[in-house]
């Protein structure tokens, strides 16, 4: 079976196990967590005979069940955890590759050139901490939209931005 058909298969699958899940997060999870794994697609294939649902346990499980909410929200550098925060200032918002991301300089330079700070982008995935936002997907969104708050000090006196994201409460 190739991997479109996979794909539709496995979100299929997974959006009739956590129905209040919104599609885009699950098309994003398949994307990531299983075909971008391809020893789990093994595992799915040959050893549960193609059901995607025994590989859904911890992490994933909590990560599916939500709750999920669509929000606008005011952010800036200092509303992430630490560990975004630290990446962003390694990948120096999108001037370093620092972690081999295929076509980054083209994906960073695509986004940088739709940024807007009013809400309208393409929804960003995040978790919500104690510690702050866990950037989960949307890393190029993300960077440029906060850099259109660069004002000349460091990232945490950066005006803060609206960014579209479906948020795990």
């Amino acid at each position: 079976m190739d991997s479109v058909n996979l794909f539709d298969k496995y979100v299929l699958a997974i959006q009739s196990k956590y129905p209040k899940t919104p599609i885009y997060v699950i098309e994003e999870f398949v994307s990531r967590q299983i075909l971008g794994a391809p020893d789990v697609v093994k595992k799915i294939e040959n050893t549960y005979f193609g059901d995607v649902i025994p590989v859904l346990r911890g992490f994933s499980d909590w990560l599916l069940k939500g709750p999920w909410s669509l929000e606008v929200l005011n952010l800036g550098f200092e509303d992430f955890d630490k560990t975004t925060q630290q990446s962003f200032m390694e990948r120096s918002f999108g001037d370093v590759n620092a972690y081999l991301v295929p076509m980054d300089k083209e994906r960073t330079d695509y986004q940088r050139g739709v940024a807007k700070g009013d809400g309208t982008n393409e929804p960003i995935i995040l978790l919500k901490d104690k510690d702050g936002y866990v950037l989960y997907e949307g890393w190029h969104r993300t960077m440029a939209i906060l850099l259109l708050g660069k004002n000349g000090n460091t990232p945490d006196d950066w005006e803060k931005q609206k960014i579209k994201a479906y948020v795990h409460l």
